[in-house]
């Protein structure tokens, strides 16, 4: 698969690639996943208290919504659309932006999409920094509140 094509053998890229993975495979642990398994007493988001992750995909609110994320995110989305002029046909799916952030070259993006990107390794490069910044804001996060 191109995500670990492009992540190289460096164990840095290889570890962000596994989160990247966690999130496609949907075996990453989100808010409404832990909540599913008893793990927490709340599916609400603890970072922005917002209720609407109880929506089928929490793994959106994680990666788009999330205000607790904004600082990440923002930059990263601009960087994204530049990359690819045809993105903003599908800024309204949920399902299809995460698939873009995380594989743009899957088979379930439209063909102007997953064949028109600029600079398609650096869109690899810049998704794996993306999710592993995300993932370890909230790992921080979720420890100074489990701490308070």
């Amino acid at each position: 698969h191109r995500l670990w094509e492009a992540a190289g053998r460096t164990s840095a890229e290889v570890t962000k690639a596994c989160v990247v993975n966690w999130m496609l495979m949907g075996v990453f642990l989100t808010r409404d996943k832990l909540y599913k398994f008893k793990k927490v007493n709340s599916s609400i988001c603890i970072f922005c208290q917002t209720a609407e992750i109880q929506m089928a995909n929490n793994l959106y609110h994680f990666l788009h919504v999330c205000t607790a994320f904004k600082n990440i995110r923002v930059p990263f989305l601009e960087e994204l659309e530049a990359g690819n002029d045809d993105l903003k046909i599908i800024a309204d799916n949920q399902k299809l932006m995460t698939i873009a952030i995380l594989d743009p070259e899957s088979n379930f993006l439209p063909e102007n999409i997953k064949n028109c990107w600029k600079n398609l390794d650096g869109t690899y490069r810049s998704a794996r920094n993306f999710a592993f910044n995300m993932f370890k804001k909230r790992k921080t996060l979720t420890e100074i509140l489990t701490n308070n």
